[in-house]
């Protein structure tokens, strides 16, 4: 109930605030609206799985009563009557105690919120009336169902099958090889996708969650009994052999729980490992994606609202002073492929090989941080052939001109030879009509070019070296609300990516350490189960070996091995399948960086906190079973 009521709060906290009035009116960017939005979906998700999975296991320990209650009298129809009500009143008791809980504490959530994402104002209180009906509608439903489905589980049950749950499986198991073949080839095609074919990720989703979790259960169900059974033909020691032959025993009573946990636990892992690690990587990357701290675009043709000393005076006046600029011509063209059918034309930029490295220059020298993607340029084109740079090579892996032969469309007698596809970055990040896509050719052909390109195509652009960059949001606001919607993209800052990004990663990490925190609640709750599942069974054979001769410490050294591989063999499996989480993820950002050192961290806090779980529960535990 205390779990279930715990879902449920999350859940309309996180609905509260994305139906918040305010927030709709632009609060914060609609990337991080989102984000949350996805967020309660995940928690419905979880709560379904959460209540159909654990009120099972709860109904499971209490076989021994509805098999008493069948034996005294009580009709199937009875049986399931009385889950079904135990199941409307939990839920009942969960959705009011939520969204009461939730209430009380949505004000502390709006100013957490608020301070984490930075915003302008602080968020009013609102409780919207949509949050509260689909709070009720959706977990009302879920606890419905939840209710119909483990009732008549329950009640179809005989006597018999109810008293004799668990003692259904005491001896050990048998593995098939066909099984064992079957999880190791799961697992091999779930990690082959994930790894190789990292750029089609959202086809291969589904598909590796589902091989991930097929090879998994097969691995705790077959190959873990097959590992078992040759330790078992060793010569062990005497409490070795009995860890051993008592977890044979119980394969596959544990191997769901097992499954559940180490999905669980790889699911954490992986998210919370790529957030922090997407936050660390474009940090890291800042100066890759925006090298101007403000850059300004001139079109050739017409007026434009602001010039390079508007911006230099509004950043001044700001407290963010520039310390530097440079200027050049950019011109913009279509070009498509030769001698290759088919191909479709690609909107570049062009610029001569004298301006790339002029501003590549000056942007080593303003920007240290620079160096690292600029350093090494290749050598300047000659007259017919150019370079040709992309920005984000994991992205754009294949050649975009792989015969290497184009043409001008605006010029169609202007042919070049392309020397190469290389990645380096002298402009912001662009979506307007000044494309990512940069040619550099020879200055004779762009003095060439430019003369056959209508003024339209031609633009000057300018970069601003700004020290104290960080702080340059309320000049660059300003100046873009100079600025109309068209306009707007000629304008770039690199404290407006950052925002934005901020926000949106930081509203991941809080979402995620909710749903997190929930998975590890659902972690707990599922060892619980099972060693409240075994108590009794345990108590009576430590009691027998007591009698026999068994010491109080080996008895106790034989729970802290069983609970060991309890604990830690489904973290040590989920930390195989995230770390090749974290391989796809490092394919997948389009920008350079080392994710690693963050997952490390978030590895190293999971572990910590699953030790003091088993910590805490192996000393529990001991006392229930020698008590």
């Amino acid at each position: 109930m205390a779990s279930s009521t715990c879902a449920v709060l999350v859940y309309f906290m996180f609905s509260s605030f994305t139906l918040n009035p305010h927030m709709k009116q632009g609060y914060m960017a609609a990337n991080a609206r989102y984000v949350l939005g996805g967020c309660e979906y995940i928690i419905l998700f979880f709560a379904v799985f959460f209540i159909l999975f654990f009120h099972a296991a709860l109904i499971r320990m209490r076989s021994h009563e509805f098999a008493l209650f069948r034996v005294l009298g009580m009709t199937p129809v009875q049986v399931w009557r009385t889950v079904f009500v135990e199941s409307i009143v939990t839920g009942l008791v969960a959705i009011v105690a939520g969204i009461a809980l939730g209430a009380l504490f949505l004000k502390l959530f709006l100013m957490a919120m608020g301070a984490l994402l930075n915003l302008p104002v602080s968020i009013p209180f609102a409780l919207p009336e949509q949050s509260i009906l689909l709070t009720v509608s959706l977990f009302g439903a879920v606890f419905v169902l939840e209710g119909l489905i483990t009732a008549a589980r329950t009640a179809l049950h005989t006597p018999k099958s109810l008293m004799l749950a668990d003692k259904a499986r005491q001896r050990a198991d048998k593995a098939s090889w066909w099984l064992v073949a079957l999880g190791v080839a799961a697992i091999a095609v779930a990690y082959y996708l994930a790894v190789a074919q990292s750029l089609n990720i959202i086809v291969n989703f589904f598909p590796i969650i589902g091989l991930t979790a097929l090879g998994t259960y097969l691995l705790f169900t077959q190959i873990s009994v097959k590992v078992l059974n040759a330790l078992r033909k060793r010569p062990l020691h005497g409490v070795a052999l009995l860890v051993i032959a008592r977890f044979a025993h119980r394969v596959k009573d544990n191997a769901l729980v097992l499954t559940v946990v180490t999905l669980l636990s790889a699911t954490v892992l992986s998210g919370m490992g790529a957030v922090f690690g997407m936050k660390s990587v474009l940090h890291q990357n800042s100066t890759q994606v925006d090298p101007f701290p403000v850059m300004l675009i001139q079109p050739q043709a017409g007026t434009f609202p602001l010039t390079p000393d508007d911006v230099k005076r509004q950043l001044s006046e700001s407290g963010t002073p520039v310390s530097g600029q440079v200027t050049f011509p950019v011109a913009t063209a279509s070009v498509e492929e030769v001698g290759r059918a088919g191909s479709q034309p690609v909107h570049i930029t062009v610029v001569s090989a004298s301006t790339f490295e002029r501003v590549r220059q000056h942007l080593m020298d303003a920007e240290p941080e620079t160096r690292s993607f600029l350093k090494v340029a290749p050598p300047a084109p000659d007259s017919g052939r150019a370079n040709f740079f992309v920005n984000y090579p994991l992205v754009v892996q294949k050649p975009v001109f792989p015969t290497g032969e184009i043409r001008v469309l605006e010029a169609p007698k202007m042919s070049f030879h392309v020397n190469g596809q290389y990645d380096a970055r002298i402009m912001n990040e662009q979506t307007g009509k000044i494309s990512d896509f940069v040619l550099e050719v020879s200055d004779a052909d762009y003095a060439k070019l430019s003369k056959s390109l209508p003024e339209t195509s031609k633009y000057q652009i300018t970069g601003f070296d700004v020290p104290d960059w960080k702080h340059s949001l309320v000049a660059t606001s300003a100046l873009q609300n100079r600025l109309n919607e068209v306009q707007k993209p000629f304008l770039t800052a690199r404290v407006h990516v950052d925002e934005e990004v901020t926000q949106t990663l930081s509203t991941m990490i809080f979402a995620g350490f909710f749903v997190s925190v929930l998975f590890l609640m659902a972690c707990a709750t599922a060892l619980y189960f099972r060693l409240q599942w075994q108590m009794a069974a345990d108590k009576r054979q430590f009691s027998s070996l007591l009698r026999i001769g068994m010491q109080d410490q080996e008895v106790l050294g034989t729970l802290t091995r069983e609970l060991l591989l309890l604990f830690f063999a489904p973290v040590v499996v989920g930390l195989v399948h995230s770390t090749v989480a974290m391989v796809d993820f490092s394919h997948l950002i389009a920008v350079k960086g080392n994710p690693w050192p963050v997952f490390a961290v978030v590895a190293g806090i999971y572990i910590a906190l699953t030790a003091l779980y088993f910590a805490l529960a192996r000393i529990r535990y001991a006392r229930q079973v020698l008590s």
